[in-house]
């Protein structure tokens, strides 16, 4: 049970990457913004909430006429923004690497397993907040 699990869970890694479009390639070599990377998991994982249950509107720095709006609300009421309330969504800021791998475990619903030592070289540039995360994607290979 638990390969299948894990060949499901790559096959949606693939999918999610292969979803990327050519733009979007070249896009990644100067960084994806925050907000791309939130649209492009909303619509991945086929996120919906309606209009009037969006949560509370406390980002500053975005509003409804934003292309990005409508994703950030909704991955800030699944839990997948990393954005905490009162905090500016950023959403031209280039997405770490951190907070991609956290966003896209916690869709996957990965989590650490094992007694949570650290295998990979550059711990130390990890945020700490994200060291969990980056461990969980060197044990999936």
């Amino acid at each position: 049970m638990k390969k299948r699990k894990n060949k499901a869970g790559i096959l949606l890694v693939l999918l999610f990457v292969c979803s990327f479009t050519a733009t979007d390639v070249r896009a990644a070599d100067e960084g994806i913004t925050r907000a791309a990377w939130l649209q492009k998991l909303a619509q991945t994982f086929e996120m919906t909430v309606e209009e009037d249950n969006y949560p509370d509107d406390y980002f500053s720095d975005i509003g409804p006429d934003s292309q990005y709006y409508r994703d950030i609300m909704v991955a800030a009421e699944f839990g997948v923004a990393d954005i905490e309330a009162g905090q500016k969504a950023e959403p031209e800021k280039k997405v770490t690497r951190e907070s991609a791998v956290h966003t896209l475990n916690y869709c996957l619903r990965y989590k650490l397993e094992g007694d949570g030592g650290y295998t990979f070289s550059d711990i130390a540039d990890c945020q700490s907040q994200y060291q969990d995360d980056a461990q969980i994607a060197v044990n999936r290979g």
